[in-house]
């Protein structure tokens, strides 16, 4: 299975250091506040097409709170769809932002383990499987989404579904543009106690 790419050398278009609108330097505030670095992102993509941010932020918001799925299967989607497209920014943000949640670091990298692994349930499988295929052949094949009514509500298939194409957009504006991991991972990995790596935890 495809690793998350190494970091690059650096971003294709140079960093805009000054941000650009109240949203703007609001977000830099609260990443140098939270992390003590800014988000990549923020000095490439977000100054150059200001009116994006706020819809954009919006869809990210609802990603993070408006799913009805459990949170470790939401982070395993997303970690999966990057690892798949290789976008190592990507990759390290989800982690670094279900890490802030507090979820086991080891329930995460589970997320790129092989369909038959033990750690999945067949509710985790069946997820996975899904975007495995789709991020293959652009598509679902009908077993596959057979296994996905076995499984979820036809509330939460829509979101698998939503989750994966918004995931796999967000790598496919990162990786061209020469974005890497920005390291957050690191700085935010918290010193707990694991929980028991296996299936899926709910809400």
């Amino acid at each position: 299975m495809p690793d998350i790419e190494p970091r690059r050398p650096g971003p294709r278009l140079a960093p805009i250091e000054r941000p650009v609108g109240l949203i703007q330097r609001l977000m830099v505030w609260y990443f140098r506040l939270r992390f003590g670095r800014v988000m990549s992102a923020l000095r490439v993509v977000y100054p150059r097409i200001p009116g994006f941010t706020f819809g954009h932020l919006s869809l990210v918001r609802f990603a993070q709170v408006g799913l009805s799925l459990e949170p470790v299967l939401r982070h395993r989607v997303e970690l999966r769809v990057s690892a798949r497209n290789r976008c190592g920014f990507c990759g390290d943000l989800s982690k670094a932002m279900a890490l802030l949640e507090g979820h086991d670091e080891r329930l995460l990298d589970t997320a790129n383990e092989p369909l038959d692994s033990p750690l999945y349930d067949a509710r985790t499988r069946a997820a996975l499987a899904y975007v495995d295929e789709v991020l293959r052949d652009h598509d679902a094949q009908q077993p596959t989404f057979d296994a996905l009514r076995a499984h979820f509500e036809e509330r939460q298939i829509m979101e698998i579904v939503w989750l994966t194409a918004f995931t796999n957009y967000h790598n496919m504006m990162a990786r061209p543009l020469g974005l890497s991991s920005d390291g957050f991972c690191e700085l935010v990995r918290p010193q707990r106690e694991p929980l028991e790596v296996g299936v899926s935890s709910r809400r």
